[in-house]
């Protein structure tokens, strides 16, 4: 590990170099915490909960023209706004609803379909998301449920 600079900072550094997106959001990803982020084959948009955005994601949120109407184990629920996530392992942001008291949820299927990765996940391994070009993303399943997590530390 690199003296003085947390593990969290060293995993992701070469996506910091990279990032032009969303200046705004700079110093704030360089300071992003470690979440995990569930992803979901059954959900069809990126989800989080408000009290897990950072602060620039909270300055950031836009309103939606129209709330998105969601059925939820609770009943129906309505997303009001968006934000813009830094995702480190994926080195690039989404756009996810905010919602109250939600986990973090990838959806899978805009994953594969507007961010153009695969997943597999064959029988006694660990599932991979993959894209053309990039190294393989291999997730944590924790009772059958593929699970982002940070990288620990990239090899110099």
């Amino acid at each position: 590990m690199t003296k003085g600079v947390p593990k969290e900072r060293i995993a992701y550094k070469n996506f910091f170099a990279e990032i032009s997106e969303e200046p705004a959001l700079l110093p704030e990803v360089q300071e992003f915490t470690k979440r995990t982020f569930l992803v979901d084959s059954g959900a069809s948009f990126h989800i989080i909960s408000w009290d897990l955005l950072t602060d620039a994601e909270r300055k950031s949120r836009r309103k939606l023209a129209t709330p998105v109407q969601m059925m939820s184990a609770n009943g129906q629920i309505a997303a009001e706004y968006e934000t813009d996530i830094f995702i480190g392992v994926l080195g690039h942001f989404v756009t996810a609803l905010i919602m109250d008291k939600a986990p973090f949820v990838l959806s899978l299927g805009r994953l594969c379909t507007d961010e153009g990765y695969s997943f597999y996940w064959n029988n006694n391994t660990s599932p991979i998301l993959r894209k053309r070009g990039k190294p393989d993303i291999v997730c944590e399943a924790q009772q059958n449920v593929p699970r982002l997590c940070p990288a620990e530390e990239t090899p110099e």
